[in-house]
């Protein structure tokens, strides 16, 4: 790849699937750094790849701190592992829940994702998942995502959380490393023009190249914004509501998904299949509704109560007046 502007050029001088190494030279004194900067950020933020976003195990786990009979590794660290795996896409994308069968094995390694992911192929197959017994069999299920940069777990709440699913840390972007140097080059009888040279390694999910074009143009596109005269319109004045603390808490905690309650698996399937999704859900009912619905008895709903007192809630709450967010459901 080569692109002149004036004496201004871009030279490739190593690429292959996984790493790129691009000079632009000679830029003005003070460029160097604001371009390469400017390329490290968007190339870390802005490149979409796929990550594994959450997982549920077949072994009745509850939580990421559980255990496994007959699986070396916690719960926790098989997370860990989970993310650490890298996916290229190769064919269609089939849907997000990939279901995985382990048997006969002493070791879960990426690679025996690819067989059950047909779409996918595994760029670091021999990273270990977990060890464990041959005559053991563990069964998960695992939801794949396309998106940019990285989604913390507390933020990544679903319609598979509630669902038994355990939400993970989430790194989308292809992006190792980006290094950016600049140097001072010769321009005439001037020494202070600037040579950036950018040292760029992906996953080998897209190659370096394409990964530099695409933060060139994503740049670019915000910047012309600047200089569009059609892009600038005038700022609308909005009346800036005060922030209450409490009614923020209050919205955030009745948005808490039943999945992650103290709840019994017959209490809680119930409540799922009766369309009840959250605390403010619960709150909003009040105990009469309750116990004329059918499957709630009078441990269910003591259940339910204590439940709520424990978040200081009680049954026949006004939550509407907290509008309360519903679950993301994609």
């Amino acid at each position: 790849m080569q692109v002149r502007t004036s004496k201004t050029k871009v030279i490739k001088e190593i690429e292959n699937s996984a790493k790129g190494i691009f000079t632009m030279t000679p830029l003005a004194p003070g460029y160097g750094i604001t371009i390469g900067n400017s390329l490290r950020r968007i190339l870390h933020s802005s490149i979409e790849g796929f990550a594994i976003t959450h997982v549920r195990f077949d072994n009745e786990v509850q939580h990421e701190f559980d255990t496994i009979e007959g699986v070396v590794q916690e719960v926790s660290e098989i997370i860990l592992n989970l993310k650490q795996v890298r996916f290229k896409q190769k064919g269609e994308y089939q849907g997000e829940k990939i279901t995985i069968q382990i048997k006969g094995k002493d070791k879960f390694l990426a690679k025996d994702i690819e067989q059950f992911a047909n779409s996918f192929e595994i760029l670091n197959p021999d990273l270990v998942i977990c060890e464990l017994d041959p005559k053991k069999e563990l069964n998960l299920d695992i939801v794949l995502k396309k998106s940019k940069g990285y989604l913390r777990a507390e933020d990544n709440k679903t319609k598979h959380n509630a669902l038994g699913y355990i939400a993970m840390d989430a790194v989308f972007s292809p992006i190792k490393r980006v290094n950016p140097k600049v140097t001072t080059t010769l321009v005439g009888q001037r020494t202070d023009y600037e040579r950036l040279t950018i040292e760029i390694e992906t996953d080998g999910s897209i190659n370096a190249e394409d990964a530099l074009q695409q933060a060139a143009h994503n740049l670019t596109k915000h910047f012309s914004l600047l200089y569009d005269e059609k892009a600038i319109t005038e700022e609308v004045e909005e009346e800036e509501v005060p922030a209450n603390k409490e009614f923020l808490r209050m919205r955030q905690l009745l948005n808490t998904s039943i999945g992650s309650l103290d709840l019994g698996p017959r209490v809680y399937n119930t409540l799922l299949n009766k369309g009840y999704k959250n605390l403010a859900d619960l709150a909003s009912l009040n105990e009469s509704k309750l116990v004329a619905q059918k499957g709630f008895g009078k441990k269910a709903i003591q259940d339910i109560k204590s439940v709520l007192a424990s978040k200081g809630l009680t049954l026949g709450m006004d939550a509407e007046k907290y509008k309360v967010e519903p679950l993301i459901d994609d």
